[in-house]
């Protein structure tokens, strides 16, 4: 029988470990050309042959276990990319949202003056806010989930914690969004509000409140 050099299949086990179909072949390859390497080079009796197949059993074993939390790892990294993406398309329909004048006025002015406005104008504000916990709600639950890095979540973290450290926005989670929203969620905002580590969200906004005031 000839074999093929050990080496060489180890390299091309190595460089073919993203597919999982060939990749499977080559990890059998590289366990049977072991094997036959080993009887090659030894002269082993019955017990030993069956001592080596455990021990080839094992290197395999081991190999599988590293591919396997390869692909997972890949898995992993396609799940937060996508996740990623369906947030930012969450927060470009809210940018969207803002260009109708009246929605617009409402948030900008809300963020100051909620709940005393107009009751169309506090309504239309308090849809608003309880939109963005939902959305964040979902992104805390994907991080939790290790469905999403860490980097991401800090900054929409960030974000959502500046609307609520805005007058009209700490009314309204004071009133509504801390009663009724995931307690770990709250939890979470809270603290990073105590921190006192989020952006001036009301210095962003001035302009346009003083504007449309």
């Amino acid at each position: 029988m000839t074999l093929v050099p050990l080496a060489v299949i180890g390299e091309q086990y190595e460089r073919d470990l993203s597919s999982a179909e060939t990749s499977i072949r080559h990890l059998e390859a590289f366990c049977n050309a072991l094997f036959l390497e080993l009887l090659e080079v030894m002269e082993l009796s019955i017990q030993d042959v069956g001592s080596m197949g455990e021990f080839v059993a094992a290197i395999a074993t081991i190999l599988t276990l590293i591919y396997l939390a390869r692909q997972l790892q890949s898995n992993t990294k396609a799940t937060q990319g996508s996740n990623r993406r369906e947030i930012t398309r969450d927060f470009v329909r809210f940018g969207e949202n803002q260009l109708d004048p009246v929605v617009a006025r409402a948030w900008h002015q809300g963020l100051q003056s909620y709940p005393h406005m107009a009751n169309e104008a506090n309504n239309s504000f308090a849809v608003q806010m309880t939109n963005q916990a939902l959305m964040f709600q979902s992104i805390f639950a994907q991080y939790e989930n290790g469905q999403l890095e860490e980097a991401t979540y800090i900054t929409y973290l960030l974000f959502f914690t500046s609307i609520i450290a805005s007058p009209g926005g700490g009314a309204w989670w004071e009133d509504s969004g801390r009663p009724i929203f995931v307690p770990k969620m709250v939890i979470a905002v809270d603290k990073q509000l105590a921190k006192g580590e989020h952006p001036e969200l009301m210095a962003m906004y001035s302009e346009l409140i003083e504007r449309k005031g």
